[in-house]
């Protein structure tokens, strides 16, 4: 089994707090913007709706221990900044977003009968350093005006890969 070596390299006995053999990591910093879309980017998200997403969505990342720093709105698309703690893969954390929150809006009855809400099945995640982690915040909190100001950053507006 590895051993974690200790902040002087030397071997504390303890097991590797990478995860790896069955470690536990006790202290990590991790921060993420992460942003996806509506199916075929139909502008459906009201306030209303986006009232729906954000309450699912928060208590989906609470439940999985991520701690959001923001959520922010667009009417195709959502930003979310976020913490993902190492024991859960970006893609499965999202893969429960997009599930409950759909979910939620599906059994809702927010939209006419018949109709099916879907998120598009992709999504974009970009890992920040810790000192942009503010001016990233006041991006997501801010999506409106970025958009109507055309003053949007491009690699946080993606969500599949660039050609």
């Amino acid at each position: 089994m590895l051993k974690y070596a200790g902040p002087e390299g030397r071997r504390s006995g303890k097991d590797d707090p990478s995860g790896v053999n069955g470690g536990v990591v006790t202290y990590w910093r991790a921060f993420q913007h992460v942003i996806w879309g509506t199916k075929s980017r139909e502008p459906v998200i009201s306030d209303e709706i986006a009232d729906l997403i954000e309450r699912s969505i928060r208590q989906t990342c609470q439940q999985l221990g991520v701690k959001i720093h923001m959520v922010g709105f667009m009417p195709d698309h959502v930003h979310l900044v976020c913490s993902i703690p190492p024991r859960h893969a970006p893609s499965e954390v999202m893969r429960q977003i997009k599930a409950f929150s759909s979910r939620l809006l599906n059994d809702s009855g927010v939209f006419q009968f018949g109709r099916v809400f879907y998120w598009q099945p992709e999504f974009g995640l970009i890992t920040l350093a810790e000192g942009d982690l503010a001016r990233v915040v006041h991006y997501a909190a801010n999506q409106r005006d970025h958009h109507a100001e055309n003053s949007i950053w491009a690699d946080f507006e993606l969500t599949d890969n660039p050609r």
